[in-house]
């Protein structure tokens, strides 16, 4: 063995040490001491079998003379797990980018605007309040407050949205006309939630923020950057986006390529009834952490006054349960429903009988059990065909108030929305009496 192998094998350290950090700037290794090493080719001829002697004294960090930053090495702590911390378990991890996606008018800004009022309110899993960032281009101002007030959201102290105000154009009231939002934006927002340290940054919608074909995967690549974020700031970064136009898969139906949902750690689709918009289902079709969990979410409305003195009806997230159905559940339903075809003057008559059936047994009736009546006349009504009938007769439909809940069909002159979901559950007032 040569002088040089002889004293780099007698000087190699058994472990990594913590306090030498080395240095590049001249192209050179070199020791904290400033001593050069030699090259790395150089002692990997002299005895390749060796553990790498450079490998065991490179240290923590490495530093480059023409960089603002460090490369640093990690040890893997194996003896000081931490088990995953979550915003909303399993639906929101943190340090990850979720995404969730749906159809326009489904509700996936709706139901962002009540996670993050529940955040506000400290109402999540860490029973503590967490701020939220909201970076959107699709919602107004005006839009975000009626819905942040619909949901009793804490937005003085928790809830903040980014807009970009333009230098030189002035709006309608005198105020700083807005820019639009967009990809060239990105780094100013990244350097603000590291100022701001947020728990939940919702970026609405997510592709609005690509560059280039949103069918490439180039275009996802800025999720990356958001995800070494998140990772920094302990927080979860939220992505909404679109869905494709008759998925029939949650898996494939997120708008674009699949590396929106491969650079993910959770990701959700939610998909709505033709007949229903109320009542949605939000599938989790990954996650990474943890097992998968499917939500049912109701929708309702109430009404708001407004500054002027008019009142209207803002849309709000009522309850959020878990349930078996599926998105896929509903793409399918929604097929088979565009496929039943009915005549005009025939779907008169059904929705008669729909009425009539309902009437009949108190105002109320499970939906399973009007189609297995359906089914069983001799026009073998279908279910699809039945549905279609149910809008025609005016019949209003809700779900039962608990887990597993399945879909009531009520005659609002007969009884209010809240009285029809205790039907199944708890017995109403006309059902004990008819007893």
């Amino acid at each position: 063995m040569s002088n040089i192998s002889q004293s780099l094998a007698a000087s190699k350290p058994a472990k990594f040490s913590p306090d030498d950090t080395h240095y590049f700037g001249d192209g050179n290794a070199r020791t904290a001491g400033g001593d050069i090493y030699a090259s790395m080719d150089e002692e990997q001829a002299l005895n390749p079998e060796e553990e790498h002697p450079c490998w065991s004294r490179l240290g923590t960090s490495i530093a480059d003379d023409n960089q603002q930053d460090r490369l640093v090495l990690n040890m893997p702590n194996v003896e000081l797990l931490r088990a995953p911390d979550y915003v909303m378990r399993p639906l929101l991890p943190r340090k990850s980018v979720v995404v969730l996606g749906a159809d326009s008018g489904t509700g996936k800004s709706t139901l962002a605007a009540h996670i993050e009022a529940l955040a506000s309110r400290g109402e999540l899993d860490e029973g503590r309040p967490l701020k939220c960032l909201v970076i959107t281009t699709e919602d107004s101002a005006d839009d975000l407050a009626a819905q942040y007030a619909a949901e009793g959201a804490d937005v003085q102290n928790y809830i903040r949205t980014v807009s970009i105000e333009s230098d030189t154009i002035v709006a309608s009231d005198g105020s700083p006309a807005l820019k639009t939002i967009g990809a060239k934006d990105l780094p100013r927002i990244i350097s603000a939630a590291y100022k701001i340290r947020p728990d939940i940054i919702r970026f609405d919608p997510l592709h609005r923020f690509a560059t280039g074909d949103w069918n490439s995967g180039k275009s996802a690549e800025f999720m990356d950057e958001l995800t070494v974020m998140a990772q920094s700031l302990n927080c979860c970064v939220v992505g909404i986006m679109h869905t494709k136009k008759g998925a029939m898969n949650a898996k494939e139906a997120i708008t674009g390529t699949g590396q929106w949902v491969a650079k993910s750690r959770s990701a959700a689709v939610m998909a709505a009834p033709d007949d229903d918009k109320n009542h949605v289902v939000l599938q989790q079709i990954k996650s990474n952490r943890s097992a998968t969990q499917n939500f049912e979410i109701e929708f309702a409305t109430k009404p708001l006054t407004f500054s002027d003195g008019s009142v209207f009806d803002v849309r709000y997230v009522a309850s959020m349960t878990p349930t078996t159905r599926t998105a896929d559940d509903v793409f399918a339903q929604n097929l088979n429903d565009r496929m039943a075809f009915v005549d005009r003057d025939e779907l008169s008559e059904l929705a008669r009988w729909v009425y009539d059936t309902i009437e009949a047994n108190g105002g109320h009736m499970f939906a399973n059990d009007v189609f297995k009546r359906a089914e069983n006349r001799p026009e073998k009504w279908s279910r699809g065909q039945v549905r279609k009938a149910r809008k025609e007769a005016g019949v209003q439909l809700t779900r039962q108030a608990s887990r597993g809940a399945q879909s009531i069909w009520f005659l609002p002159t007969c009884c209010t929305e809240a009285e029809a979901k205790s039907w199944g559950t708890v017995p109403a007032e006309k059902e004990r009496t008819k007893e």
